[in-house]
């Protein structure tokens, strides 16, 4: 039951955040017209990269919720591939706050 409440939050933030990066992204990466440089490109796919982590984490955290597969791998997956779109959440916002 436990694990139950944890995949929720763990959809919820991600939806939240999901929306978040998508919205943000475009006025962050395309606004301008200036010329595109190699670091300005590896910080716009670190963005969508992840934004594919977290479409990963309601996918695997949906196959744990209608019960395919183990349920405890499922639930271990949910939560590591979570901590890894997280970490990636923060590098890829920690620019906004130190360039």
């Amino acid at each position: 039951m436990e694990e139950q409440k944890n995949v929720k939050w763990i959809v919820i933030v991600s939806l939240v955040l999901f929306f978040f990066s998508v919205w943000l992204a475009p006025s962050i990466y395309l606004g301008g017209y200036y010329p595109s440089t190699s670091s300005r490109d590896a910080w716009y796919y670190l963005n969508r990269l992840d934004i594919l982590f977290f479409i990963a984490t309601l996918t695997v955290s949906s196959l744990f919720t209608s019960g395919f597969g183990k349920r405890e791998v499922m639930y271990k997956l949910t939560v590591y591939i979570f901590m890894i779109s997280m970490g990636v959440f923060f590098l890829s916002f920690s620019r906004l706050l130190f360039l």
